[in-house]
């Protein structure tokens, strides 16, 4: 996996999510990237709150950026949103 995809936190995904995007939209135009493994990898090797919810919650954030490539632009802000809420434990 392109190391420039990799980050350890979420706070991590925030600050870097427009590089992470730039390189993950360039490298689904390669026949070369396997998306579904790089899903797995936000989704079973990470855990971003002890609460499943709101765990849940930011790894979807991740993928719903990472996808928004794609289809409607999602705004900066919603990760940083959810972010928040991961720091308040909402």
């Amino acid at each position: 996996m392109e190391s420039k995809l990799k980050f350890n936190t979420f706070t991590e995904f925030c600050n870097r999510a427009e590089e992470i995007l730039e390189v993950f939209s360039y490298l689904m135009t390669t026949n070369k990237f396997d998306w579904i493994k790089y899903k797995h990898y936000i989704y079973e090797e990470h855990t971003f709150s002890d609460n499943k919810e709101r765990d849940m919650l930011a790894k979807d954030k991740c993928w719903l950026w990472l996808m928004s490539y794609k289809y409607e632009p999602m705004e900066l802000n919603e990760l940083y949103c959810t972010l928040g809420q991961l720091k308040k434990g909402m």
